[in-house]
């Protein structure tokens, strides 16, 4: 699961706090996810991730493929100001600590719907010339913070991203 989808909070939490993911604590247990056989997967199908970052923020991760019946794709964040929830990437909800609420409507295109705009923006960065969106510099820090939640998993243990 964190392959699949946790590499991409992983990414998120940089982007949105610009700061690095620097250590973590981390269980990431198989639950409930089957091979057709009946044997629970081999990997984690559930991620519990607390993290610190070079910023001194202090943030939890929790990823699952263990959602049976109600579908949860959103991302919230928790502030001393408020709350931000990013819904399934069609809105972003803010509500404020003194009660008050806004919300951002998002309208991806077609191509967002399908996967297709990330895949046009690294052609056009290759047939310009220009730097990609994501380096493999950003590929890399993500990979050391899954390797440290593996880490951490196993060891039972804090965790420093190397």
């Amino acid at each position: 699961v964190m392959l699949n989808v946790g590499c991409h909070r992983v990414d998120l939490t940089r982007y949105l706090f610009g700061a690095e993911i620097e250590a973590v604590l981390a269980y990431t247990p198989a639950l409930g996810k089957r091979y057709s056989n009946g044997a629970l997967i081999n990997r984690e199908d559930h991620a519990m991730v607390t993290m610190r970052l070079s910023n001194g923020v202090v943030g939890t991760m929790w990823i699952s493929w263990c959602n049976y019946g109600a579908k949860d794709m959103d991302t919230w964040i928790f502030g001393e100001r408020g709350t931000i929830r990013i819904c399934e990437g069609k809105s972003v909800l803010l509500n404020h600590r003194d009660g008050e609420e806004t919300r951002y409507a998002l309208t991806p295109t077609e191509a967002d719907l399908n996967g297709w705009s990330v895949v046009h923006s690294f052609l056009d960065s290759v047939a310009s010339g220009q730097a990609t969106a994501v380096s493999g510099e950003d590929g890399l820090s993500c990979m050391r913070v899954l390797d440290a939640i593996e880490r951490s998993n196993a060891e039972g243990v804090w965790c420093r991203v190397l």
